[in-house]
């Protein structure tokens, strides 16, 4: 394919789900799991009116690629130094065919931060002489970092990068312009009669992809018809890949497709149409590939593109975008074969399709490759999203590759359990149900409770940041907001359960009163007595009868908690507080203001003279 299209691509779609399950393991309290689907086109990209029937076998992460790339002229996109030969640069591949609907991604990339040192792909033995590449972007802005052949290594100031060995594919979760980068591949293949005699176990391939549920019949009839007389699974694809690109095949490139004929586009194109750009040629060889018993994938690119003026390296473009397929050989990997009768120099012939004299042998190597389990009968890909054209911003949203960073993870269940593990014991401490130690110091409680719902806030802000920075950035600000408010229902609750059971009833009662004396804008000061402040209070505030017979109730408790050689609390303690509290509800309310910042918590005040008492009389 090469030139010219119409989706744009899209965002990110919401990768919280993909990873709650990660989540759970770490810190055992939730589980869950799911899966984004890369979206597909219902109708032939670029076909107008016609091309595909009702669905389709086109590629919507590539349509999305030419989308984003089509700005109505050509532009360039990477500069490449270092490449010694003509290949193919992979940026995504897909593994699931749905039939009228086209290629999925199939299970979501995963993998390891993509720095340095990379593991060897599926097939890869860790042979073959390593080449340097740099890649210059101009004008790149995707979820992928496109790659040449078996890389080893990758060189990026960029931090936020994977590499999914599965996949052969480098990602980030969100769409970005990358800076330079330099990798380290193998760009050596091996020889035709090597993969000829290529053997290995079957079962190391996953069956996805092996599959080609909904195939019609005359399709799956004219797949096995191609190969016969093949006697190897490179054979058999060479065979395929020439049904489509031979000097002789009736097959044509081209931008615009025939008309509708039948309900399915993949028996259209290969039996009637046979007019197309490469996604399609990509599509219908990857699934007769499959039809034939040979594990395929559809991979999405560019061609080599054209030397620079002064040949120091090489310029890809808009028109060098194109898809191709890639068959699993075992101990080889992946290998290309492009069914698209390219005419205008651009496509690539690997040397193990070319012809040469009986008995001629490169050097074989590994090449790109992807894991794989073995073939299975069953299970059936999944139908894709709207038609091609019809949402733009749908087709890469759905094609993103997402997934938090293993330190987020980490970072939230380490979190999740420390404040667990802190409110937990800060609960059971004064419940009295283990020994109180620190919980039983005042000090220590104004440092752990305030650490314990630090904890939470951080932890509440990390797991909205799996679905957006932005939302846990308005979470963190209002958990903040509300703090205020939150420690000041504590602290009554404290006080009021103090007073409630009588121990040290007293002095809790009047620090509440002089923090709801604090709170409607009136601090008591230091140096004031007992006496004094209580008139104080009852003349800012306004209180009726009830809430002086009760301040009066208070102030005799303490009088007696201090003076009396033997206080006994008094039972009536409970009642009288709620009275004046009452009181100051009716007849000095708060304002809202008041209520979210309280200032008997963001402007402390010193201990109240209840705390400090006089040893002398209290004048009346």
């Amino acid at each position: 394919m090469a030139r010219q299209a119409r989706v744009r691509l899209g965002e990110r779609v919401g990768w919280f789900r993909d990873h709650v399950a990660s989540i759970a393991m770490v810190i055992a309290l939730i589980v869950g799991a799911g899966f984004t689907i890369v979206g597909t086109v219902g109708r032939l990209p670029g076909s107008g009116s016609g091309g595909g029937g009702k669905g389709g076998i086109g590629l919507s992460e590539m349509t999305s690629l030419r989308g984003m790339l089509n700005r109505g002229r050509t532009a360039e996109v990477f500069y490449v130094r270092g490449l010694p030969e003509q290949t193919y640069m992979r940026a995504s591949t897909l593994a699931r065919y749905v039939p009228n609907k086209g290629w999925e991604r199939g299970s979501d990339p995963g993998g390891q931060p993509a720095r340095g040192e990379l593991p060897l792909q599926p097939g890869d033995r860790g042979e073959g002489k390593t080449t340097r590449i740099n890649v210059e972007p101009r004008d790149w802005k995707s979820f992928w970092l496109p790659t040449y052949g078996a890389v080893r290594r990758i060189d990026t100031p960029d931090d936020d990068y994977r590499f999914d060995t599965k996949k052969g594919v480098i990602f980030t979760q969100r769409e970005r312009e990358p800076e330079p980068y330099e990798i380290d591949t193998v760009l050596s293949t091996p020889t035709k009669q090597a993969l000829r005699l290529a053997s290995g176990q079957k079962n190391l391939v996953d069956g996805e992809y092996y599959k080609f549920d909904g195939v019609e019949q005359e399709v799956i009839d004219l797949s096995n018809k191609i190969v016969e007389g093949a006697t190897n699974d490179f054979d058999k694809a060479a065979k395929l890949s020439e049904f489509f690109n031979s000097p002789t095949s009736d097959f044509k490139y081209d931008l615009k497709t025939q008309g509708d004929v039948t309900k399915d586009a993949l028996t259209d194109f290969v039996t009637r149409g046979k007019v197309g750009y490469c996604e399609q040629f990509a599509s219908a060889m990857a699934v007769m590939a499959r039809v034939v018993g040979l594990p395929s994938r559809v991979a999405i690119g560019f061609t080599a593109g054209v030397a620079s003026a002064d040949n120091s390296h090489r310029v890809i473009s808009t028109d060098d975008a194109h898809a191709w397929v890639e068959i699993f050989f075992p101990n080889h990997g992946w290998m290309t074969f492009d069914p698209t009768p390219i005419s205008d120099g651009r496509g690539v012939v690997p040397p193990y399709l070319r012809d040469t004299a009986p008995g001629a042998e490169e050097q074989p190597t590994a090449d790109t490759q992807t894991e794989s389990v073995a073939p299975s009968a069953t299970g059936s890909a999944q139908p894709s999203a709207s038609p091609d054209g019809q949402d733009d911003g749908q087709a890469l949203q759905e094609a993103g590759p997402v997934g938090p960073q293993p330190w987020h993870l980490w970072a939230l269940g380490v979190v999740l359990v420390l404040a667990f593990l802190l409110t937990l014991f800060l609960v059971l401490g004064l419940l009295g149900v283990i020994s109180a130690g620190l919980v039983g110091v005042a000090w220590a409680r104004k440092l752990l409770i305030p650490a314990a719902a630090g904890l939470w806030l951080i932890g509440v802000g990390l797991a909205a940041a799996l679905l957006s920075w932005w939302l846990a950035v308005v979470l963190v600000i209002a958990g903040l907001v509300l703090t205020p408010v939150l420690v000041r229902a504590v602290r009554r609750h404290n006080r009021l359960h103090t007073v409630a059971t009588l121990a040290r009833a007293s002095s809790a009662a009047w620090s509440e009163l002089m923090a709801e004396s604090i709170d409607r804008g009136a601090p008591v000061p230091a140096a004031e007595t007992i006496r004094t402040a209580a008139r104080r209070l009852a003349r800012e505030h306004n209180l009726d009868d009830a809430g002086k017979d009760g301040l009066r109730v208070v102030i005799g408790a303490i009088e007696r908690s201090w003076y009396s050689a033997n206080p006994i609390a008094d039972p009536a303690l409970p009642g009288a507080l709620a009275a004046v509290r009452q009181s100051l509800r009716q007849n000095a309310p708060l304002s809202l203001r008041a209520r979210l910042f309280p200032k008997s918590v963001l402007k402390p005040t010193p201990a109240p003279v209840a705390e400090t008492p006089e040893r002398e009389a209290v004048p009346v």
